[in-house]
């Protein structure tokens, strides 16, 4: 059985379907199970046994039109392997194009509200978002193939050899990982509360924080953070891969983090979880104990758990609001307002139990 399943999103979206693809591995074990991805987010895939092949397609700033035909050598490509089983992940034209050109006997996708008529390419539908987190939301293919779902878990897998390198660097010593940057700055909270979470953890607690990031961007936000700081935090922003830092991160008793791709790649590696939410809607989005069943998250502000991780948002009635800060401004106050004596007990909670 040949299966192809798209994600055109970011590194967290394609994380987020790592439940999806062992369980129909472990549902078809002699099947081969194909991906079709944005050309930059397939590391986070690398080294998982269950994928056959990734196929890539770039992103472009080009007209609809003109990346469809710039990317239609791919799709005649995928169309030559005769897949049984296609699931367009993503809501949008893109997948339903897709799936005309494979024709796969099951097509599952989600339907475009926008245009009605790409619903007619699809024979099967994902259920209705919701309340839902985007896991179990991930999973509906494997109800709508009449199977029962056998794992939650999210998947990630370092190497040895990326281990080996940031075991040299730690020397065996305890450490939190910090996180503080998104590729949306809305999600950010302020500095000077990271820099005070750096310093209680390194002063007061007398533990490691190593911090993590990568690029020009992610870089000038770390540096202001650190100028903040009485303490010396190991910054290892840009000097670390993507699996390298997932190795890192699978080493830490601990990661403090906003809401990007690490918070999930954490879930991953079972580390635990403090992570700041602000116009995300938790819920949907929120870490997941791979070890759990149910989403008990709810969308409202304030703190909520949900196993071992811990999320902290303000509860503010517009929380959450699923705008790129208030009023789209950019800057979200239910994060820039969080203050540190919320922060401390969560982190005490870890630290002493």
């Amino acid at each position: 059985m040949n299966i192809l399943i798209t994600k055109f999103k970011s590194l967290g979206d394609v994380i987020l379907l790592t439940p999806l693809i062992s369980n129909l591995k472990n549902l078809y074990p002699n099947s081969k199970i194909d991906l079709l991805l944005q050309h930059d987010t397939q590391i986070i895939l690398k080294n998982n046994p269950h994928i056959s092949k990734i196929y890539l397609i770039k992103r472009s700033k080009k007209s609809k039109i003109k990346n469809f035909l710039f990317d239609l050598p791919v799709y005649l490509k995928i169309r030559k392997k005769k897949y049984d089983i296609l699931i367009s992940s993503d809501r949008g034209q893109r997948g339903s194009i897709i799936a005309k050109i494979i024709n796969a006997k099951k097509r599952i996708g989600r339907k475009n509200i926008e245009d009605i008529d790409m619903n007619k390419n699809f024979n099967y539908f994902f259920s209705f978002h919701g309340d839902r987190h985007v896991i179990d939301l991930n999973l509906d293919p494997i109800l709508i193939l009449g199977k029962k779902i056998k794992s939650k878990a999210l998947e990630i897998y370092p190497a040895k050899k990326d281990f080996d390198y940031v075991k040299k660097i730690i020397r065996d010593k305890e450490f939190i990982q910090i996180h503080p940057v998104s590729q949306c700055g809305y999600k950010s909270i302020n500095n000077n509360l990271m820099a005070k979470i750096i310093d209680y953890c390194e002063i007061d607690l007398g533990i490691k924080t190593i911090i993590t990031g990568s690029g020009e961007k992610d870089e000038r936000k770390i540096n202001e953070i650190i100028s903040l700081t009485k303490s010396k935090p190991l910054n290892l922003c840009s000097k670390l891969s993507l699996m390298e830092t997932s190795a890192l991160n699978k080493l830490a008793k601990l990661l403090v983090v906003v809401d990007t791709a690490v918070m999930h790649i954490s879930t991953a590696n079972l580390t635990p979880v403090i992570a700041f939410f602000g116009p995300t809607a938790v819920n949907n989005w929120g870490p997941w104990d791979s070890r759990l069943f149910s989403n008990n998250y709810l969308r409202k502000g304030g703190i909520q758990k949900h196993g071992i991780h811990t999320v902290l948002s303000k509860n503010y009635a517009c929380v959450p609001c699923s705008q790129s800060g208030c009023k789209n401004s950019g800057v979200s106050n239910c994060l820039q307002d969080i203050e540190f004596s919320e922060v401390r007990p969560i982190i005490d909670s870890y630290i002493y139990g």
